[in-house]
């Protein structure tokens, strides 16, 4: 079930040309790694088994962008349109997929649900109580560079979803390999000179200052994003 279920999503998702070809891991739901989400994430992460009951593995994968998307959100202060777009599409893709997933995993007698908060943040802490990008990194998708991003193998530009499952296969092993050039050599810096607001920095990271230029953005094109820290970086692709 693991290659047809990477089989579905890769075709599923073939036909937009804006992206490039799909990554999927799976997270062991018995993993000391989720509980560990309420102390890294936030006290009100959910655990897999508050979605499903009795679930085995969540089925994570990563989107990951074309070049052409990255570059045109490059320049200036703000997202560019192409970028806000792909996100919107992206986002709107991701909760299809996640509809047709569980219906061809129900169709073989299998159960499957997702958290439909994922894309929702706390208003006091702006903070998601379901982190796609540490569910990805428990699924072995890869490891978290100074952006915040989690880094691939094919890179950080992107975007994940998930679905908790009860599918009875063998979960991936969290990745130990660094990624980042700066926790790697103590140089680079170059997300962080990316960052059009300061919100990134060396020592840490302001979600609310980043918010509020993700706020502009939204009132330009809808879309509350920025994605500065994610192109024009080295870890950007790979």
């Amino acid at each position: 079930m693991r290659e047809e279920v990477t089989a579905f999503i890769e075709a599923y998702v073939k036909d937009a040309s804006y992206l490039r070809k799909p990554l999927v891991g799976f997270a062991d739901c018995a993993s000391p790694m989720f509980p560990a989400l309420k102390n890294v994430v936030m006290p009100g992460h959910l655990m897999p088994a508050e979605i499903l009951s009795d679930p085995t593995v969540v089925i994570s994968y990563f989107l990951p962008f074309q070049k052409e998307v990255a570059l045109s959100n490059v320049s200036g202060r703000y997202a560019s349109k192409r970028w806000t777009e792909c996100y919107v599409e992206t986002n709107r893709l991701i909760a299809y997929l996640n509809a047709a997933l569980i219906d061809y995993l129900k169709d073989r007698g299998f159960r499957a649900a997702y958290s439909e908060n994922a894309i929702h943040l706390d208003d006091q802490t702006l903070m998601s109580c379901w982190s796609q990008r540490h569910v990805a990194e428990i699924a072995g998708l890869g490891k978290f560079g100074l952006n915040n991003l989690l880094i691939t193998r094919v890179g950080s530009c992107g975007r994940f979803g998930s679905l908790v499952t009860d599918l009875p296969i063998t979960p991936d092993v969290p990745e130990t390999e660094e990624r980042c050039l700066y926790k790697l050599t103590g140089k680079c810096l170059k997300c962080v000179k990316n960052c059009p607001t300061g919100a990134l920095t060396e020592d840490k990271f302001d979600r609310w200052v980043c918010f509020s230029l993700c706020q502009e953005n939204e009132m330009r094109y809808g879309a509350n994003d920025c994605g500065k820290c994610a192109v024009d970086i080295p870890c950007g692709f790979l």
